[in-house]
């Protein structure tokens, strides 16, 4: 297990975090040192889509690429890879679906041992060994 501690954010608290939705969000953010927040290589993806998706492109594009020359990126890589696939079929097993962008995301947060922040909970619980965090909440 890697010795990293920090905090990988999830693709819905950065898009909070930028729309200014929940001070507590910005408070927390301001709070913690930043070398110890991350993003995912998966949630840069995410983030890049919805912002060429976007009535505002080039606005939301260029505030993508400060936010993330500021921040560190983990790309998905083989250990995550390994985590992915043992939760993806244990999940199975259950019959419960997470989404592989969700398992992509929650899967590097494990295998560097980080804290997934998320609003999205109801999803992420279900995965086995992910410490979550909820900054939306006060």
């Amino acid at each position: 297990m890697s010795t990293k501690t920090g905090y990988l954010i999830d693709t819905d608290i950065i898009i909070y975090w930028l729309a200014k939705k929940y001070p507590q969000i910005h408070q927390k953010m301001t709070q913690i040192d930043e070398s110890q927040i991350f993003l995912s290589s998966v949630t840069v993806a995410e983030l890049y889509f919805g912002a060429y998706n976007s009535s505002k492109p080039d606005e939301n594009c260029e505030l993508l690429d400060e936010l993330t020359s500021e921040l560190k990126i983990i790309s998905f890589d083989g250990k995550a890879g390994v985590i992915f696939g043992k939760v993806k079929a244990d999940l199975k097993k259950k019959g419960e679906i997470v989404s592989d962008s969700d398992l992509f995301i929650a899967s590097t947060a494990i295998s560097q041992n980080l804290t997934l922040v998320t609003n999205n909970e109801r999803h992420f619980r279900r995965i086995d060994g992910l410490k979550i965090e909820n900054w939306t909440k006060p």
